[in-house]
């Protein structure tokens, strides 16, 4: 199952991926936006094999909120709308994804889009889900530094200049004291980093 954002770089590498899965024997879903259907219906032609294109429409509809909540964007689909969430540090445990599983499993339609940024937008809500969602992400960042992310590191990513997921410290100490081999400022009393 692929979702891509609608930019030109997310859909482009997908579609060789995408045919090499189903040339493989996989059955695909490849979700977008109506702005890329054209571009999708030329790399279908590309494709050695059926795609079915079938528009997905939201039927479900809500009453209108005449004030919106912090966090709450309205949707184009009149009376829903859409729940902004980032978790702290775009670190999101097991257990959070849990709780808003057990929230939304009920909800029609309801769906969680991700973002690069490590964003969550929980979408199709009425404006009463909406609340309860609310309710459950209280916990997300506040201020700007609380959403900051970083990469997962060296271990990992090709440019990953080191590991980002380390505590703080001991990536700051890292940062500072192995490049260089100077004395170290955060512990000084080691003499000098190896």
């Amino acid at each position: 199952m692929f979702f891509c954002i609608p930019a030109h770089g997310h859909h482009n590498p997908t579609f060789p991926v995408v045919k090499e899965l189903v040339n493989r024997g996989n059955t695909v879903r490849f979700y977008s936006f109506n702005e890329f259907k054209e571009k999708v219906e030329v790399a279908k032609k590309y494709l050695d094999h059926d795609v079915v294109i079938t528009p997905c429409e939201i039927q479900k509809t809500g009453p209108l909120a005449n004030k919106l909540p912090n966090r709450v964007i309205a949707q184009k689909q009149e009376g829903l709308y859409a729940v902004y969430y980032h978790p702290i540090c775009g670190n999101m445990s097991a257990a959070k994804w849990q709780e808003l599983y057990e929230i939304l499993k009920d909800m029609d339609e309801v769906e969680i889009r991700l973002t690069p940024q490590e964003d969550l937008y929980i979408v199709n809500l009425t404006m009463e889900e909406a609340k309860v969602v609310l309710e459950h992400t209280q916990d997300g960042a506040q201020t700007a530094f609380e959403t900051s992310v970083s990469c997962i590191g060296a271990a990992t990513c090709q440019v990953g200049l080191r590991d980002g997921r380390l505590p703080p410290a001991a990536a700051l100490h890292r940062t500072i004291c192995l490049p260089c081999g100077s004395a170290c400022l955060i512990c000084p009393a080691s003499a000098r980093s190896p």
